[in-house]
């Protein structure tokens, strides 16, 4: 038996088996995490307040203020037709923007929104169901 396991063949296929395992597992680790909310602060102010919340369900994530050239990730769960929201301080002005509209539950989407300079921002969603990403998603 010990002859099997130092042939060439055997090594490789356990290591394909132990990636094929390993990578299944961060597929189902990502499913199980919600939606990755991405904000990207490509202005010349800072931001402030920085929170990201469920509408329906109050549920909230304060974060870090951020500097320009910064970014912040979170992972957020949904529940039925919520929609995730940003709200943040931007030069004393409180504002609030909608970032992930019509969640479901185990939504497992991504949104990244940019905040740009005069106040604007860019927001780019993609709803998913299940994401291959896996474990590069938490990168």
């Amino acid at each position: 038996m010990s002859d099997w396991f130092r042939s060439r063949s055997a090594r490789l296929l356990l290591t394909v088996v132990g990636l094929t395992v390993l990578y299944a597992i961060g597929v189902i680790v990502r499913q199980h995490s919600g939606v990755s909310v991405t904000i990207r602060n490509q202005s010349s102010e800072p931001v402030r307040e920085l929170s990201v919340a469920v509408e329906n369900q109050g549920d909230a994530h304060n974060l870090q203020d951020l500097k320009p050239g910064d970014h912040e990730r979170v992972f957020v769960k949904t529940v039925e037709g919520s929609r995730i929201v940003v709200g943040f301080t931007e030069d004393g002005r409180s504002r609030t923007v909608a970032v992930f509209d019509h969640a479901a539950p185990g939504d497992c989407g991504t949104s990244t929104m940019r905040l740009l300079a005069r106040r604007s921002t860019e927001s780019v969603e993609v709803h998913r169901t299940v994401s291959w990403n896996g474990w590069f998603d938490f990168l």
